[in-house]
This record gives C-alpha cells, sequence and structure tokens, in this order.
C-alpha cells in the first residue's frame, strides 16, 4: 500500500472493530511513512493498538520526521505504540541529536504513572534495558526520585559496565545522598567484586554530602547481617569505602533495635582477606554513642570480649584519645622486637600503674666540692605537680649524710651531705594538679553501675562465662552458639 499527499494524509483507512491498516513484510518495514513537517504514521483507536507493526526480521513500525514525531500512536484504552518482532527489537527509536533521546517517554497524569515501563515475562529477562557504546549512560532518570526499580525475587537494579561504575548516583542538593538504599529486611545497598584493588561499593560526594548511606528498620536474631550498607570482598580490597571532601565517606543507620548485638548495625563490612570497613579521611571512621554505650565496638574473634588470642583492633601509626583509656581486666604494655632475638622473640613490659595520677621524673647529678649540686627541674614542673617525693641514691661510695636539702623552689632543689665529686641518682614523683587532672580526678573504688552488678570485667579470672561480662559486652555477645558466621 503506498499514498502520497503534499499537505494532507496519504494514507487514511478507517476498521470499527480491526486495524484500519494492516501490513507485513518479509524483509522490509510492515510500514514505512515520511514526512517533511507532520507525523509520519498517524493512528487512533479505540480499543486496541492505534499503530501495531510486525516483522519476521526488520522493525515492526518504522516512521521518520525531519521535524516533528516519527511514529505517534494514540489509545483510549490499548497502547499507543505496540512493536512485536520475533528476532529484533520491538520498538526501535534512532536519534544523531546530542540532547535528544532515541526513545522518549512521557506521563501527563497530576499523580503517579510511569514515564517508561518495562515488564520481562522470561526467566531472567530485563524489564528495562539500556546501553551506551561510547562511554556513555544506560539509563538515565530524572526528577522527585530519579529512578526507581523493584525486584520480586532478583535485584531492583542490575547493572554492570566494563569501564566505568556500575551504578552512578549523584546529587546537586547540599546533602542529599548519591545513592540511597532502603531495606525493610535485607540489605538497602550491596555491592560486590572479585577484582584487586576494586571496591564492592564506592561512594563520593563533593559538596559535603553523603558518599554513600544506606538505612534498615530491619532486624533479625541470626547473621547474616542485616545493615544499611553491607560490603563483602573475596580479594585483597575493601568490602566498604567512602570518600568524601568535606562530609562522610559512608553513613549508616539502622533504626529497628537499640540493642548492641552483632547483627544490628548501621556499617557492617566483612572481609576474609582485607578489611571490612575501610575509611579515609579526617578522621577516617567516626562512631558517635548517643548512650551509655560505646560508639565503636570492636571484637576480637567474634567470639569474646578480653579472652580472644585474636586483636579486636589494630593501630598504624599514632592513636589520640581525648578522655581516658580504660584497660577492664587486663594491662597497658609496649612491644618491640627483643634487641638479643629481633627475628624470633618479642620484648614486651607493662606500664607503671597506681592509685593517683602519678608522674615521674629521674637523673645523675655530680656534687660539687661542698657535697652539694643543684637538680634544675622544667618551668612547667610546680604547675603540672604537686604532692612530691624524693629519693637519692650515691653511686661508687656511701653517704650516710646525703639529703635534699632544699626542696622544689620552683626552679629546682638542692642536694647535700655526699662527696666532693660523687655522682647521685635522684628520683621525684609528684601528682597532676593541672585543669585537666581536676576536672577528672582519679576514683579509685567507683561502684559499679546498677545493670552490672553481679557481673565481671574479667569474668574468666573468677570462673564465670563470657555471658557474665558487663550488660554491654554480654548483649554483644549473647546470640545462639549455632549463628553462622557473617561470609
Amino acid at each position: 500500500m503506498k499514498g502520497t499527499s503534499a499537505t494532507g494524509v496519504g494514507v487514511l483507512a478507517d476498521g470499527p472493530q480491526y486495524a484500519g491498516v494492516v501490513a507485513s513484510s518479509l524483509t522490509g518495514s510492515g510500514v514505512s511513512a515520511f514526512s517533511d513537517s507532520g507525523v509520519g504514521v498517524l493512528s487512533l483507536s479505540n480499543t486496541g493498538s492505534g499503530v501495531s507493526g510486525q516483522s519476521v526480521s526488520g522493525a515492526g513500525v518504522a516512521g521518520r520526521s525531519d521535524s516533528s514525531v516519527g511514529v505517534s500512536g494514540s489509545s483510549l484504552a490499548g497502547p499507543g505504540v505496540n512493536g512485536l518482532s520475533g528476532s529484533d527489537n520491538g520498538v526501535l527509536g534512532t536519534t544523531e541529536a546530542a540532547d535528544r533521546a532515541g526513545v522518549f517517554a512521557r506521563n501527563a497524569a497530576e499523580t503517579g504513572g510511569n514515564g517508561v515501563a518495562g515488564v520481562a515475562e522470561g526467566l531472567g529477562g530485563v524489564g528495562v534495558f539500556g546501553s551506551a557504546d561510547r562511554r556513555g549512560t544506560g539509563v538515565v532518570g530524572t526528577g522527585a526520585t530519579g529512578m526507581v526499580a523493584r525486584g520480586a525475587v532478583g535485584p531492583g537494579i542490575d547493572a554492570s559496565s566494563e569501564q566505568g561504575p556500575g551504578v552512578l548516583g549523584s546529587a546537586q542538593a547540599d546533602g542529599a545522598p548519591g545513592v540511597a538504599g532502603r531495606s525493610a529486611g535485607g540489605t538497602g545497598v550491596q555491592g560486590s567484586t572479585s577484582a584487586s584493588g576494586a571496591f564492592g561499593v564506592l561512594g563520593e560526594h563533593e559538596r559535603g554530602g553523603v558518599g554513600v548511606r544506606g538505612t534498615t528498620n530491619g532486624s533479625r536474631g541470626r547473621l547474616p547481617l542485616v545493615a544499611g550498607v553491607v560490603g563483602a570482598c573475596t580479594a585483597d580490597a575493601a568490602g566498604v569505602l567512602g570518600r568524601s571532601a568535606h562530609g562522610s565517606g559512608v553513613v549508616g543507620e539502622q533504626g529497628g533495635s537499640s540493642a548492641a548485638t552483632l547483627d544490628r548495625a548501621g556499617v557492617v563490612g566483612v572481609s576474609q582477606a582485607f578489611i571490612g570497613v575501610l575509611g579515609f579521611g579526617a578522621p577516617g571512621v567516626l562512631g558517635l554513642s548517643q548512650g551509655d554505650e560505646p560508639g565503636v565496638i570492636a571484637l576480637g574473634g567474634v567470639s569474646a570480649v578480653g579472652t580472644s588470642t585474636t586483636p579486636a583492633g589494630g593501630f598504624v601509626g599514632t592513636v589520640k584519645v581525648f578522655g581516658d583509656l580504660k584497660v577492664g581486666g587486663g594491662s597497658k604494655q609496649f612491644v618491640i622486637d627483643h634487641p638479643l632475638d629481633p627475628e624470633g622473640r618479642y620484648l614486651q613490659h607493662a606500664a607503671v600503674e597506681a592509685p593517683e595520677l602519678k608522674t615521674f621524673y629521674d637523673g645523675r647529678v655530680v656534687l660539687d666540692q661542698t657535697g652539694r649540686a643543684r637538680v634544675p627541674l622544667p618551668d612547667w614542673f610546680g604547675a603540672l605537680n604537686t604532692d612530691l617525693c624524693y629519693l637519692l641514691t650515691p653511686l661508687g661510695r656511701p653517704a650516710p649524710q646525703l639529703h635534699v636539702a632544699e626542696e622544689f623552689d620552683g626552679t629546682g632543689f638542692v642536694v647535700a651531705g655526699g662527696s666532693a665529686g660523687g655522682v647521685v641518682c635522684w628520683q621525684v614523683t609528684g601528682v597532676r594538679q593541672d585543669p585537666s587532672a581536676r576536672a577528672h580526678p582519679l576514683v579509685v573504688e567507683p561502684e559499679k553501675a546498677p545493670e552490672d552488678v553481679g557481673r565481671y570485667v574479667d569474668p574468666a579470672a573468677y570462673d564465670h562465662g563470657a555471658g557474665e561480662h558487663l550488660n554491654w559486652a554480654a548483649r554483644m555477645l549473647a546470640r545462639d552458639e549455632a549463628t553462622p558466621r557473617p561470609r
């Protein structure tokens, strides 16, 4: 069928119950139309498809227009345009304009509706598929919500890229997340990689917002973990990595329960070969506590607090603590390579402890011809110390008359009663009296909180089980022994 018109309709067909125009082709287009100024093909249907095209090997419907719409279909009850092909695309749209789309869909409803909706009925099919050959974007969504995807049994969005990110999210507003994931009972955002040096989930924000943010309202008594953000990596890379120029690299919120257990957390990172959670920045990882429990909790071996041989934390570099450092059931030690066997052993020393905020100073002094010597001390010594105690030890010969002739006078103290030219070892201890020490005095015998009465800092030392740890630690450990470990 062929029709030509300079100003009107080339071919007009009307069918009260069936299609006005039915066209088929074995090799070319079923219907092909060209227009200089108007619509290439215009069809109106009250019950069926406005335009329906079928082709064995080519395009079901092909339309071209130099200034308007190539194919326009309108229907009161059925699809406006319906394309079906046995071996090619049902509907194919192509454009050479840089700021236009090959296929564009608009929904004019005041509320609700979808601009583009895709349904795949076959197993493993894709509802909406987009690809870009020249480092472009396969699918782009804009609006109050750029893109919404729901999967009944699989992922809501399944994206892959040979050169760039599988999923890329950007936010122009300050404080808005580039990618936000929410889950009522599972994982908000999940990323995995098997490539060395790559990241399961990577979020970046350059304007003071959140690189990756995940929230979950679900809770479950067993692992695997329910978390806002979960990253897993089996290679030597990070499970979750977040970078931000001004804001937070990774933010995780958990609103399902206030109980501090391993299966309820804002951010959880699990790695079998590298690092579960890795943070770079100032600070790299920040944990804030809104109650009476720690902002960050780390368990050695995920099995016991204070009894596991696996370290709960490891720091490479300077560690700063603003506040008290409390060691429960253990000791504060330094560990170095053994000076006599650095390849085979360590050398460990424990810190000196006291029921006061003690300071310690010592040194040597040589006595003058009268058996006296002045020991100078720093100009800040008097501001820091009070309740001074002195210890003197003569070297080489006894000095029964050796004594402190003059106590600290603001600059030092005087030793006398020794032999001319004798050497004396001296030691001075004090108690801190600086403003910080006065504001935070050491309480030597505090009472336990009501919830910790009958519980222990080190239950194993008193032949008790891990369940009798202090309250917060016991809650961390209280779970079924059969609970599977994270994978």
